[in-house]
């Protein structure tokens, strides 16, 4: 009685079981036959009250079929009932269909197809598509051996030409190919660690609800000096004319010095960790030219120095 009641849950599960449906098929690949019958009557063994007449599963495989192949089984659904080419059941559908779009020598193809294979990534991903093609061929497993081994990559064909013992099944090849293939993808990538190590970064770490700080652009003055925010702007023409010809400071503004020798450039420098920018004669040039002081010499300034003398006066 349990054993009943258990074999009548697992049919209720198999029933309520819903696969997603296959993709249509065009006919215009016939390698895609198969794999799309194959999905079909999967779909019809998952849910077997959904598909319990031929009609259905017949209807059914017909919706699926797209283009030149929805075309065709129009035509062969559409002949009338006394009809004896006209299929009724899904299995005559399925003869119809693969008489008209599958392969009229798939052994060949098969043969055709497993030579050209070559491995192009894992040997796990090489074998999956070589067992695709291997039962269809009708070769026993010293030849299927052969082919194997000749669509590996060279390193693995060199060290298999180098192997004193034969393997004596395809499983064995396989295993042992599997295995060095994976050694040497680990060996390939220690050598490239090796020769690219990761730098460890290091980051500040900060407050919690804390921003980020913006680095405050540093401004100099035309001997190199840091300029403190808006301590002081640029000089107007009429400012500039006015100090040359009362011997003012161009920094400060005040009598007695020169801007070289200004006491408040000093003690800004000296606030500001003596920040100096590096020498550039093109640079230095050009900010003398917006200073104004084109035909001056940097070094004796005729309009300060007769201010200074004017005042030990």
């Amino acid at each position: 009685m349990e054993a009943l009641k258990g074999s009548t849950q697992t049919n209720d599960l198999i029933k309520d079981l819903k696969l997603p449906d296959p993709d249509p098929f065009d006919g215009r690949k016939q390698f895609e036959l198969e794999p799309f019958l194959f999905q079909c009557e999967n779909r019809f063994s998952a849910a077997p009250r959904q598909f319990d007449t031929e009609e259905k599963k017949i209807r059914y495989v017909a919706n699926l079929m797209k283009g030149n192949a929805s075309v065709w089984v129009q035509a062969q659904l559409s002949k009338p009932p006394n009809d004896t080419t006209k299929p009724t059941t899904y299995d005559a559908l399925k003869t119809a269909i693969k008489a008209a779009f599958g392969d009229p020598d798939p052994a060949s193809t098969a043969r055709r197809r497993i030579r050209e294979l070559k491995q192009a990534g894992s040997v796990a991903d090489f074998y999956a598509k070589f067992q695709t093609l291997a039962p269809k061929t009708g070769w026993d497993d010293q030849a299927l051996m052969d082919i194997f081994a000749r669509g590996l990559k060279p390193h693995l064909q060199e060290k298999l030409a180098n192997r004193e013992e034969d393997h004596k099944t395809l499983a064995e090849l396989t295993e042992w190919a599997t295995k060095m293939d994976n050694r040497h993808y680990a060996f390939l990538m220690q050598r490239y660690q090796d020769r690219h190590p990761t730098r460890p970064t290091y980051q500040e770490p900060r407050q919690n609800n804390s921003r980020p700080q913006t680095q405050e652009r540093v401004r100099y003055d035309k001997d190199g000096d840091v300029i403190m925010g808006a301590a002081r702007t640029k000089l107007t023409e009429e400012e500039k004319e006015h100090r040359k010809k009362n011997g003012l400071c161009f920094y400060c503004g005040e009598k007695g010095h020169m801007s070289r020798d200004c006491q408040k450039r000093k003690a800004v420098n000296s606030q500001t960790g003596g920040q100096r920018r590096p020498f550039n004669p093109r640079q230095r040039v050009n900010e003398v030219q917006v200073l104004g002081l084109e035909d001056q010499d940097t070094e004796s300034l005729p309009d300060e120095e007769s201010g200074k003398e004017g005042i030990q006066a």
